[in-house]
């Protein structure tokens, strides 16, 4: 299987994003999902066993949990859709989860403040003959990528107030307006596609692409390890994951699965084109840049693109 998956934390043993999910079922159905607790929202300190952890931390572990368990139980079959079912097992598994750790839901009118708090991005990928079809579902600003021929699409759509796009969001770092959470007055956004070329899906957490200069310039680091990467994905993993951590300050979590390919070096063979237009019209461009109205007009040049 052409994928993997890595996650890094900030704080030994304290990191708010859980293990990332990575699931290919016999079907050759494919579940990507990555989880990150929210610390400002859920800094609440709750004892389990002989240690204490925030409520971020518990919300993001749970979550994951039930997503699993939920993917293995569910059946494509039935009129309700995947994020529609999650939906509804997240809030009953995490309003059981308050409750065991007596944890009062909160009654503070601040939207900041929330009971077991943690963002949710994932993408569902179902084999239908010679396409794929794919769910991206989400709540919160963890997000899911499709890196294909044309460049690197951000699918979802971070809920944030104001709606920044990624790019307005580096500087802005507006907070959130819908998340995962024990209040369960949150939604699970959903996005379905019908895909018949080549394609990468991948999801992550802020801590990977929040603290890039841009969005063009994830997408670079995404093509430059892939080209400097030999023998299998896990190399790809090792050298992506080395050049994020020079950059962030955060926890961080990615899942990544291609499909319409053979090898690494089919993907990297197929990629090739792209990283030279990346390149050249627009890193190379964006290092010559000093004013601000020509840089918004090379991202919106790139995210049109």
């Amino acid at each position: 299987m052409l994928c993997f998956d890595f996650w890094t934390e900030k704080r030994a043993s304290l990191g708010e994003d859980a293990l990332p999910t990575l699931e290919v079922a016999d079907d050759g159905t494919v579940l990507l999902v990555v989880y990150d607790g929210l610390g400002g929202a859920g800094s609440t300190l709750y004892d389990v066993g002989q240690a204490s952890f925030s409520g971020a931390y518990l919300a993001s572990r749970c979550a994951k949990a039930v997503t699993e368990a939920f993917y293995r139980l569910w059946d494509a079959q039935t009129e309700e859709s995947f994020a529609e079912g999650l939906e509804v097992a997240l809030k009953y598994a995490l309003d059981a989860y308050r409750q065991e750790l007596n944890a009062p839901i909160s009654r503070l009118k601040s939207k900041l403040l929330k009971t077991l708090p943690t963002t949710i991005a994932g993408i569902l990928i179902e084999p239908k003959q010679e396409t794929i079809q794919t769910t991206t579902f989400w709540a919160g600003d963890s997000r899911g990528y499709f890196l294909q021929l044309e460049g690197l699409k951000q699918i979802s759509t971070d809920d944030l107030h104001g709606s920044p796009d990624a790019f307005e969001n580096l500087r802005l770092d507006a907070t959130l307006t819908n998340c995962v959470h024990a209040e369960g007055n949150f939604h699970i956004n959903t996005l379905f596609h019908s895909i018949d070329e080549p394609i990468i899906c991948l999801v992550a957490t802020d801590g990977c692409f929040g603290y890039v200069q841009t969005p063009m310039h994830f997408e670079y680091i995404l093509l430059q390890t892939l080209m400097e990467s030999h023998y299998d994905m896990e190399d790809w993993a090792e050298k992506l994951k080395d050049r994020l951590l020079a950059l962030t300050g955060d926890d961080m979590s990615l899942a990544l699965w291609a499909w319409g390919f053979d090898s690494l070096e089919a993907i990297k063979s197929y990629f090739i084109p792209r990283l030279e237009i990346l390149t050249t019209e627009f890193i190379t461009v964006w290092e010559t840049l000093s004013d601000d109205i020509e840089k918004e007009n090379l991202w919106k040049k790139y995210s049109v693109d």
